[in-house]
Order: C-alpha cells, then sequence, then structure tokens
C-alpha cells in the first residue's frame, strides 16, 4: 500500500511520503519510521543430533516494524532419523540483535505456547530467543524450574508434539 500525503486547502497536491517522513509519537528523529515489513517465514525443527522433519502445514506471519520483530507460528511433528537432544525452532525470518538485555544468557526476545497435541512429558509453554540467532529455545516451565525441550520429550505419533506460539524479539 502505497501512503501519500496531501498538501494545502481544497483540493490541494499529492506527495509521495518516504518512510523517514513518517513520524509517530514526535517529531524528532527518533520517531521516524523507517522500516514496516509483513511476510511468511517457515518454522523447521532444530535437533542436537539427527534431524527432525516437520508436518507440510508448518508456518509463520511476521511483522517488521523498526527494529522489533513480531512472529506467530505452527510447527508439527512428522518423523525423525535418529534425532536426540535439545530442539529448536529454526528458520527466523530475521537475525537477533547481536547482544541482549543484559542478562547472562543474552536474550534479544521470547515467544508464549499454546500446544495443542500431546507430548510425551510436560508440553513447552515458552520459547526463548538468544542474541545474534535465528531460532527459538523451546521451554517447558514446572515445579522444577524451566527446562530446555530436547527430542525425548516428543510423542511421536500422528500430528503430535505441535508447537503453536507468538512473540517478538528485536533486530
Amino acid at each position: 500500500m502505497a501512503l501519500t500525503q496531501i498538501t494545502g486547502t481544497g483540493i490541494g497536491s499529492v506527495d509521495s511520503l518516504t518512510p523517514t517522513t513518517i513520524q509517530l509519537g514526535g517529531s524528532g528523529s527518533a520517531n521516524a519510521l523507517a522500516d514496516y515489513e509483513e511476510g511468511t517465514w517457515t518454522p523447521t525443527w532444530g535437533v542436537a543430533s539427527g534431524s527432525i522433519t516437520a508436518n507440510s502445514n508448518s508456518s509463520g506471519r511476521y511483522t517488521k516494524i523498526g527494529r522489533m520483530v513480531y512472529i506467530q507460528g505452527y510447527i508439527s511433528y512428522q518423523s525423525n532419523s535418529s534425532a536426540s537432544g535439545v530442539v529448536t525452532v529454526q528458520g527466523l525470518p530475521f537475525t537477533s540483535v547481536s547482544s541482549g538485555f543484559g542478562q547472562s544468557n543474552n536474550q534479544a526476545g521470547g515467544v508464549s505456547s499454546y500446544v495443542t497435541a500431546l507430548w510425551s512429558s510436560d508440553s513447552p509453554d515458552s520459547g526463548r530467543i538468544l542474541a545474534n540467532t535465528t531460532y527459538i529455545s523451546p521451554y517447558v516451565n514446572d515445579d522444577t524450574g524451566s527446562t530446555a525441550v530436547e527430542f525425548a520429550d516428543f510423542g511421536t505419533g500422528g500430528n503430535h508434539s505441535q508447537f503453536v506460539f507468538f512473540g517478538h524479539y528485536f533486530v
């Protein structure tokens, strides 16, 4: 969608707007809308050893406004080849910022999850996006603390181990 600006009174004249001329919340350069983008991406499973194939219905959407990327997605287990170890959701549309918020693990963002199918143990309810990465690390939070999801947590029947998520991160 193109943006136009009408100047003058009555009919006026039409000028094109560039992203740096659109300012939100003030007139300073820090308020300039310098980047806006929407699109789709395809999440894939990553695993420490072996491989995991995602269901063909796996999909994601994103909106990037300036340095913030808002994401949502769905990924489901299809099959594996000798998979083991910690699991990630790969393929974020942009690499996260090179340094996080100052925590010891250098996080650049995170996700919340709504899981719709069975896992062999607790299902992931959150995810972390570390600095300078293009993946989500799903986590289970329970009475014992926060634990990274491993392939051993997967339920491997039909359409099991679905991860439905939404979140944001800095680039």
